[in-house]
């Protein structure tokens, strides 16, 4: 379970790393405008990066317009700042008091430069990210089918299956001496087992682990919450 949850950890901070990515320029230049493009809650503090082109750059105007065109929001950059770690120039817009939910486009004007950038604003922007985080998982299995509808567009054949495995020197004994050819199938019963004994364990939070025919709902107790509200489900082999 602990190595279970080290692994989900991982796989947010991940996931979490391509938040921050760059949106860009109307014409062929390169990018200009740095938000999160997953999506802001409406009470949360949402932020925008402008590189510029020199430190001594006045500040960007920034308008916010819905899929209407309609402006929702227009403001002024902060001043231009050296960042630390690239030393390039920057500016900073926060429209944090934008807190409606919807669509909407941030248009920039720094000087004679201009640049654009969806953003999205609802209730539970880190849904998806979170499902296809944990739906991680399931694609990393090498010796079972990947198939539809968990796949989604990603189904492949297993790779190579637990029926035929050779035993290591370091595992060899004088009944399975070295090379002998071994079955590891996974069972049902045994993964009704560590359902058992997680339930067992963890009392009222193993109400999000359910053990279904065809379907394992990965047993994650110390993110209940997270399984609960997102259904994160894969099928297991098992006869």
């Amino acid at each position: 379970m602990k190595k279970t949850s080290n692994r989900l950890f991982i796989a947010g901070l991940t996931a979490l790393a391509f938040l921050q990515v760059a949106c860009h320029r109307s014409g062929s230049q390169d990018s200009l405008i740095r938000l999160n493009q997953v999506g802001f809650r409406p009470a949360q503090e949402k932020t925008a990066t402008i590189d510029v082109c020199c430190p001594e750059a006045e500040p960007c105007r920034v308008v916010i317009m819905n899929v209407e065109g309609d402006t929702v929001w227009r403001g002024i950059a902060s001043a231009t700042m050296l960042n630390p770690v690239s030393g390039k120039p920057r500016q900073i817009v926060d429209f944090s008091d934008l807190t409606e939910i919807g669509e909407y486009t941030l248009h920039t004007h720094c000087q004679s430069s201009t640049a654009q950038c969806r953003l999205s604003i609802s209730e539970r922007p880190y849904r998806e990210l979170t499902r296809k985080a944990l739906r991680a998982f399931y694609y990393q299995r090498a010796s079972t089918d990947i198939v539809e509808p968990y796949a989604e567009g990603y189904e492949r054949k297993g790779g190579h299956p637990d029926n035929h495995v050779l035993v290591h020197a370091s595992a060899a004994t004088g009944e399975r001496p070295e090379g002998t050819v071994i079955s590891s199938p996974v069972r049902r019963r045994r993964l009704q087992q560590v359902y058992r004994q997680q339930r067992l364990h963890h009392g009222r939070l193993a109400h999000v682990i359910r053990v279904q025919p065809g379907i394992l709902r990965y047993p994650l107790p110390e993110h209940p919450r997270i399984i609960k509200s997102s259904s994160i489900c894969c099928p297991f082999r098992g006869k």
